[in-house]
């Protein structure tokens, strides 16, 4: 610790496990602690908005990622059809 707290910078030499984990994944090691917490898990629950296992909550996700990326190409496929037309326009 002393060397740490006299260096110019700190060096941290544990290196925690790093694993890609989406926010789907996170959201559902959730656990509520608060009275707070508690209640607005228990409403969530009782609308069906809150998913009960870690694989719903993946699907959930990636079904959030695969609708942005079928807007992105749905926006793209406009645009270049756009563009074809212009170039069409000045020929």
């Amino acid at each position: 610790m002393k060397k740490n707290r006299e260096a110019p910078t700190l060096v941290f030499t544990q290196r925690p496990e790093l694993c890609a984990t989406s926010t789907a994944e996170l959201v559902s090691k959730f656990e509520p602690c608060t009275d707070l917490e508690k209640q607005v898990a228990s409403l969530l629950q009782e609308n069906g908005f809150a998913t009960s296992t870690k694989e719903e909550a993946n699907e959930l996700g990636f079904n959030k990622v695969v609708n942005c990326i079928n807007d992105i190409f749905l926006k793209m496929s406009y645009f270049l059809n756009f563009c074809f037309f212009i170039c069409l326009r000045f020929q």
